[in-house]
């Protein structure tokens, strides 16, 4: 199965995050483990092998916080998920070379297992929530870039 290209990830996979959680009702996807959840089965579902890492995100004010993000390993990709918090932009999500921002990201190590992280485990209709949002983000990115 063909996998859609480095260029049309970078170019259009965090918009297409962004519009989807734009459009939800306030509170259902509220910060960076919900997004990384609709990004990590998006990119499955391109077939893609991302990875949702946890570690400290490093604040503008030089402060750590508990942070939860998104790499894909095979094109060296980060898909930050909460822009606002770490950087400052007032986006939803954020694709780019992992090194761009290397130092805002400590301690990172993949999260093998969502028990360990009880803001990445789902119920049975939190499953469904997050299979129907991974589909609407893909729905979004092969009408952007054509991949099918």
């Amino acid at each position: 199965m063909p996998v859609p290209t480095k260029k049309d990830i970078i170019k259009n996979f965090d918009i297409c995050i962004s519009q989807f959680v734009r459009a939800c009702p306030s509170g259902i996807v509220v910060g960076c483990p919900q997004v990384a959840i609709v990004a990590a089965k998006a990119l499955f579902e391109l077939g893609l092998q991302p990875n949702i890492m946890a570690g400290k995100g490093v604040l503008r004010n030089g402060h750590q916080v508990d942070h939860i993000w998104v790499e894909i390993p095979e094109y060296d990709l980060r898909i930050e998920t909460n822009p606002s918090q770490i950087f400052g932009y007032p986006l939803v999500a954020l694709t780019d070379e992992r090194e761009k921002y290397a130092a805002r990201y400590k301690k990172a190590r993949i999260v093998e297992s969502p028990e360990n992280y009880p803001a990445l485990a789902l119920t049975e209709s939190g499953q469904d929530f997050f299979d129907y949002a991974a589909e609407e983000v893909v729905h979004c990115f092969r009408r952007r870039t054509n991949f099918r």
